[in-house]
Protein backbone atom coordinates (compact mmCIF):
# COMPACT_ATOMS: atom_id res chain seq x y z
CA UNK A 1 0.00 0.00 0.00
CA UNK A 2 2.70 2.41 0.89
CA UNK A 3 4.28 1.63 -2.45
CA UNK A 4 1.17 2.85 -4.42
CA UNK A 5 0.96 5.71 -2.36
CA UNK A 6 4.72 6.75 -3.14
CA UNK A 7 4.08 6.51 -6.55
CA UNK A 8 0.53 7.67 -6.76
CA UNK A 9 2.18 11.51 -5.18
CA UNK A 10 5.44 10.84 -7.90
CA UNK A 11 3.10 11.06 -10.58
CA UNK A 12 0.79 13.85 -9.03
CA UNK A 13 3.68 16.02 -8.35
CA UNK A 14 5.10 15.34 -12.08
CA UNK A 15 1.93 16.00 -13.45
CA UNK A 16 0.84 19.22 -11.49
CA UNK A 17 3.44 20.64 -9.77
CA UNK A 18 6.37 20.49 -11.38
CA UNK A 19 5.10 21.68 -14.79
CA UNK A 20 3.39 24.81 -12.63
CA UNK A 21 6.81 25.85 -10.93
CA UNK A 22 9.14 25.26 -14.04
CA UNK A 23 6.73 27.34 -16.80
CA UNK A 24 4.98 30.10 -14.28
CA UNK A 25 8.36 31.85 -13.07
CA UNK A 26 6.00 34.73 -11.60
CA UNK A 27 6.53 34.60 -7.46
CA UNK A 28 3.10 35.55 -6.29
CA UNK A 29 1.64 32.92 -8.26
CA UNK A 30 4.04 30.29 -7.09
CA UNK A 31 3.25 31.09 -3.76
CA UNK A 32 -0.47 30.93 -4.14
CA UNK A 33 -0.37 27.41 -5.51
CA UNK A 34 2.12 26.80 -2.99
CA UNK A 35 -0.12 27.06 -0.26
CA UNK A 36 -2.70 25.79 -1.99
CA UNK A 37 -0.83 22.73 -2.66
CA UNK A 38 0.22 22.42 1.33
CA UNK A 39 -3.30 22.61 2.74
CA UNK A 40 -3.75 19.30 1.63
CA UNK A 41 -1.05 17.80 3.70
CA UNK A 42 -2.23 16.53 6.97
CA UNK A 43 -0.67 17.23 10.15
CA UNK A 44 -0.85 16.37 14.19
CA UNK A 45 -3.10 17.78 16.36
CA UNK A 46 -2.75 19.21 20.30
CA UNK A 47 -0.50 22.26 19.91
CA UNK A 48 -0.28 25.63 20.56
CA UNK A 49 0.05 27.95 17.86
CA UNK A 50 1.04 31.71 18.44
CA UNK A 51 1.97 34.24 15.78
CA UNK A 52 5.14 36.60 17.38
CA UNK A 53 7.70 38.67 16.47
CA UNK A 54 11.80 38.06 16.87
CA UNK A 55 13.79 41.39 16.47
CA UNK A 56 10.81 42.71 13.89
CA UNK A 57 10.46 39.19 11.76
CA UNK A 58 7.13 37.39 11.56
CA UNK A 59 7.60 34.25 13.49
CA UNK A 60 5.02 31.57 14.16
CA UNK A 61 5.45 29.52 17.18
CA UNK A 62 4.39 26.11 17.57
CA UNK A 63 4.77 23.94 20.92
CA UNK A 64 2.99 20.74 22.46
CA UNK A 65 0.53 22.33 24.57
CA UNK A 66 0.72 18.89 26.96
CA UNK A 67 1.64 18.86 30.50
CA UNK A 68 5.38 19.43 30.45
CA UNK A 69 5.60 21.34 27.37
CA UNK A 70 8.88 21.31 25.17
CA UNK A 71 12.68 21.16 26.53
CA UNK A 72 14.06 21.91 23.12
CA UNK A 73 14.19 25.04 20.82
CA UNK A 74 14.34 24.48 16.78
CA UNK A 75 14.85 27.02 14.60
CA UNK A 76 13.21 26.31 11.33
CA UNK A 77 13.69 27.78 7.84
CA UNK A 78 11.37 26.89 4.84
CA UNK A 79 12.28 26.54 1.52
CA UNK A 80 10.75 27.89 -1.46
CA UNK A 81 13.38 28.84 -3.67
CA UNK A 82 13.91 32.30 -1.44
CA UNK A 83 11.06 33.04 -3.67
CA UNK A 84 7.73 31.54 -1.73
CA UNK A 85 6.87 29.60 1.38
CA UNK A 86 6.20 30.88 4.74
CA UNK A 87 4.41 28.76 8.03
CA UNK A 88 1.57 28.08 5.83
CA UNK A 89 3.15 26.37 3.44
CA UNK A 90 5.74 24.58 5.59
CA UNK A 91 2.99 23.70 8.36
CA UNK A 92 3.41 19.36 8.30
CA UNK A 93 7.32 19.83 8.55
CA UNK A 94 6.69 22.64 12.07
CA UNK A 95 4.05 20.05 13.44
CA UNK A 96 6.00 16.73 13.31
CA UNK A 97 8.70 18.10 14.51
CA UNK A 98 7.49 19.98 17.45
CA UNK A 99 5.55 16.92 18.30
CA UNK A 100 8.32 14.18 17.41
CA UNK A 101 11.13 16.20 19.20
CA UNK A 102 9.05 17.72 22.26
CA UNK A 103 9.93 20.68 21.11
CA UNK A 104 9.08 24.27 20.36
CA UNK A 105 9.28 25.29 17.10
CA UNK A 106 9.94 28.43 15.43
CA UNK A 107 9.15 29.43 11.95
CA UNK A 108 9.98 32.90 10.00
CA UNK A 109 8.64 34.59 7.75
CA UNK A 110 11.58 35.73 6.39
CA UNK A 111 11.48 38.26 3.12
CA UNK A 112 11.26 37.08 0.05
CA UNK A 113 12.82 37.50 -3.35
CA UNK A 114 12.48 38.97 -5.73
CA UNK A 115 11.07 42.09 -3.42
CA UNK A 116 13.70 41.17 -1.15
CA UNK A 117 17.20 39.97 -2.93
CA UNK A 118 20.36 38.53 -1.10
CA UNK A 119 20.99 39.34 1.90
CA UNK A 120 18.03 39.74 3.27
CA UNK A 121 16.92 36.32 3.71
CA UNK A 122 20.18 35.52 6.06
CA UNK A 123 20.05 39.17 7.71
CA UNK A 124 16.20 38.45 9.15
CA UNK A 125 17.67 34.80 10.18
CA UNK A 126 20.19 36.21 11.89
CA UNK A 127 18.24 38.89 13.99
CA UNK A 128 15.99 35.79 15.07
CA UNK A 129 18.54 33.39 16.16
CA UNK A 130 20.71 36.32 17.46
CA UNK A 131 17.67 37.39 19.83
CA UNK A 132 16.71 33.17 20.30
CA UNK A 133 20.27 32.84 21.68
CA UNK A 134 20.35 35.82 24.18
CA UNK A 135 16.89 34.30 25.47
CA UNK A 136 17.18 32.25 28.84
CA UNK A 137 15.14 28.49 27.31
CA UNK A 138 15.73 24.78 26.21
CA UNK A 139 18.83 23.99 24.09
CA UNK A 140 18.62 25.76 20.47
CA UNK A 141 19.19 23.62 17.28
CA UNK A 142 18.70 24.50 13.29
CA UNK A 143 16.33 22.92 10.70
CA UNK A 144 15.43 24.05 7.51
CA UNK A 145 14.31 21.96 3.42
CA UNK A 146 15.84 22.94 0.36
CA UNK A 147 16.54 26.61 -0.04
CA UNK A 148 15.98 26.79 3.78
CA UNK A 149 18.37 24.17 4.35
CA UNK A 150 20.90 25.80 2.43
CA UNK A 151 20.30 29.32 4.68
CA UNK A 152 19.94 27.16 8.23
CA UNK A 153 23.78 26.34 6.62
CA UNK A 154 24.69 30.02 5.95
CA UNK A 155 22.89 30.71 9.07
CA UNK A 156 25.38 28.67 11.21
CA UNK A 157 28.19 29.83 9.55
CA UNK A 158 27.16 33.07 10.50
CA UNK A 159 26.65 32.50 13.93
CA UNK A 160 29.89 30.98 13.89
CA UNK A 161 31.86 33.90 11.91
CA UNK A 162 30.14 36.83 14.61
CA UNK A 163 31.37 34.64 17.96
CA UNK A 164 27.28 34.12 19.03
CA UNK A 165 26.84 30.61 21.18
CA UNK A 166 26.19 27.69 18.39
CA UNK A 167 23.34 25.77 17.62
CA UNK A 168 23.62 22.58 19.29
CA UNK A 169 23.21 20.47 16.25
CA UNK A 170 21.80 21.12 12.30
CA UNK A 171 18.88 19.17 10.44
CA UNK A 172 18.85 19.80 7.00
CA UNK A 173 16.04 18.43 4.36
CA UNK A 174 17.26 17.98 0.61
CA UNK A 175 19.63 21.38 1.39
CA UNK A 176 20.58 23.80 -1.57
CA UNK A 177 24.16 24.37 -0.50
CA UNK A 178 25.29 25.05 -4.60
CA UNK A 179 24.22 27.79 -6.09
CA UNK A 180 25.94 27.31 -9.39
CA UNK A 181 24.14 24.29 -9.67
CA UNK A 182 27.71 22.40 -10.49
CA UNK A 183 26.55 19.23 -8.79
CA UNK A 184 26.18 15.76 -11.40
CA UNK A 185 22.71 14.95 -10.41
CA UNK A 186 21.53 18.18 -11.51
CA UNK A 187 21.44 16.61 -15.10
CA UNK A 188 21.83 12.64 -14.42
CA UNK A 189 18.36 13.22 -12.32
CA UNK A 190 16.50 15.80 -14.59
CA UNK A 191 13.94 13.58 -15.86
CA UNK A 192 13.26 11.68 -12.67
CA UNK A 193 12.99 14.50 -10.11
CA UNK A 194 9.31 15.39 -10.11
CA UNK A 195 9.03 18.92 -8.43
CA UNK A 196 12.44 20.71 -9.30
CA UNK A 197 13.68 22.04 -12.68
CA UNK A 198 16.39 23.89 -14.00
CA UNK A 199 14.38 26.72 -14.77
CA UNK A 200 13.50 27.16 -11.43
CA UNK A 201 16.77 27.09 -10.44
CA UNK A 202 17.65 29.83 -13.01
CA UNK A 203 14.35 32.21 -11.77
CA UNK A 204 15.46 31.58 -8.30
CA UNK A 205 19.10 32.56 -8.93
CA UNK A 206 18.10 35.77 -10.70
CA UNK A 207 15.54 36.70 -8.31
CA UNK A 208 16.95 35.92 -4.97
CA UNK A 209 21.19 36.88 -6.20
CA UNK A 210 19.99 39.84 -8.16
CA UNK A 211 23.36 39.92 -9.78
CA UNK A 212 25.48 38.61 -7.16
CA UNK A 213 28.17 36.06 -7.37
CA UNK A 214 26.57 32.06 -6.95
CA UNK A 215 29.74 30.82 -5.75
CA UNK A 216 29.66 33.04 -3.03
CA UNK A 217 30.36 30.96 0.22
CA UNK A 218 27.79 33.22 1.94
CA UNK A 219 25.25 31.77 -0.81
CA UNK A 220 26.82 28.80 -1.79
CA UNK A 221 27.75 27.33 1.80
CA UNK A 222 28.91 24.19 0.50
CA UNK A 223 32.00 26.09 -1.13
CA UNK A 224 32.31 27.58 2.99
CA UNK A 225 35.07 26.31 5.45
CA UNK A 226 32.80 23.94 7.12
CA UNK A 227 35.10 22.98 10.30
CA UNK A 228 34.00 23.98 13.76
CA UNK A 229 30.04 23.15 12.95
CA UNK A 230 27.34 21.70 14.97
CA UNK A 231 26.73 17.68 14.23
CA UNK A 232 24.54 17.66 11.02
CA UNK A 233 21.67 15.25 10.09
CA UNK A 234 21.21 15.34 6.33
CA UNK A 235 18.13 14.11 4.13
CA UNK A 236 17.68 13.61 0.55
CA UNK A 237 15.69 11.70 -2.15
CA UNK A 238 17.48 9.44 -4.59
CA UNK A 239 15.49 11.15 -7.26
CA UNK A 240 16.24 14.75 -6.96
CA UNK A 241 18.73 16.96 -8.63
CA UNK A 242 20.16 18.34 -5.63
CA UNK A 243 21.39 14.89 -4.41
CA UNK A 244 24.45 15.60 -5.05
CA UNK A 245 24.35 19.33 -2.84
CA UNK A 246 23.96 16.76 -0.11
CA UNK A 247 26.52 14.13 -0.55
CA UNK A 248 29.20 16.61 -1.16
CA UNK A 249 28.13 18.62 1.94
CA UNK A 250 28.32 15.55 3.91
CA UNK A 251 31.90 14.75 2.40
CA UNK A 252 33.24 17.85 2.74
CA UNK A 253 31.92 17.84 6.88
CA UNK A 254 33.30 14.95 7.48
CA UNK A 255 36.57 15.85 5.97
CA UNK A 256 36.90 18.84 7.63
CA UNK A 257 36.66 16.74 11.46
CA UNK A 258 32.97 17.40 11.49
CA UNK A 259 29.69 15.04 12.26
CA UNK A 260 27.76 14.78 9.14
CA UNK A 261 25.09 11.93 8.90
CA UNK A 262 23.82 11.29 5.42
CA UNK A 263 20.59 9.32 4.64
CA UNK A 264 19.67 8.48 1.77
CA UNK A 265 15.83 7.49 0.63
CA UNK A 266 15.67 5.18 -2.48
CA UNK A 267 13.05 6.24 -4.79
CA UNK A 268 11.83 9.39 -2.96
CA UNK A 269 11.44 13.48 -4.00
CA UNK A 270 12.91 16.34 -2.77
CA UNK A 271 10.77 17.35 0.36
CA UNK A 272 8.92 14.00 0.63
CA UNK A 273 9.07 14.70 4.39
CA UNK A 274 6.39 17.40 3.78
CA UNK A 275 3.81 14.37 3.07
CA UNK A 276 4.71 12.12 6.43
CA UNK A 277 1.04 12.52 7.35
CA UNK A 278 0.51 10.52 4.18
CA UNK A 279 3.95 8.66 3.45
CA UNK A 280 5.47 5.92 5.72
CA UNK A 281 8.79 6.62 4.98
CA UNK A 282 8.13 10.70 5.53
CA UNK A 283 6.89 9.82 9.23
CA UNK A 284 10.33 7.97 9.92
CA UNK A 285 12.12 10.16 8.51
CA UNK A 286 10.85 13.34 10.71
CA UNK A 287 11.07 10.46 14.16
CA UNK A 288 14.96 10.04 12.73
CA UNK A 289 15.55 13.80 12.75
CA UNK A 290 13.64 14.16 16.34
CA UNK A 291 15.84 12.09 17.43
CA UNK A 292 19.12 13.02 16.50
CA UNK A 293 18.03 16.71 17.40
CA UNK A 294 17.23 15.46 20.57
CA UNK A 295 20.75 13.40 21.02
CA UNK A 296 22.92 16.05 20.36
CA UNK A 297 21.08 18.94 21.79
CA UNK A 298 20.14 17.03 25.42
CA UNK A 299 23.13 15.26 25.29
CA UNK A 300 25.33 15.27 28.73
CA UNK A 301 28.80 16.24 28.59
CA UNK A 302 31.44 13.35 29.24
Amino acid sequence: MQFLLEKFFYVVLYALARPFFAFVPHAPAQRIWAEVLSRSMLSPWGQEVKQLQLSGVPCQRRRPSRVGGSDLRILFVHGGWYCIGGPVTHRPLAAYLAADAEATVYLPAYRLAPEHPAPAALEDLLAVYRQLAAEPGPPLVLAGDSAGGGLSLALALAVRAQGLPPPKALYLVSPLTDMTHSGASVQANRWRECLLSERMFRFAGTSYLAGQDPADPQYSPLFADLSGLPPILIQVGSEEILLDDSTRLAEKVQAAGGVAELEVFPGLWHDFQVQAGILRRGRQALRNAASFLRHHALARPG
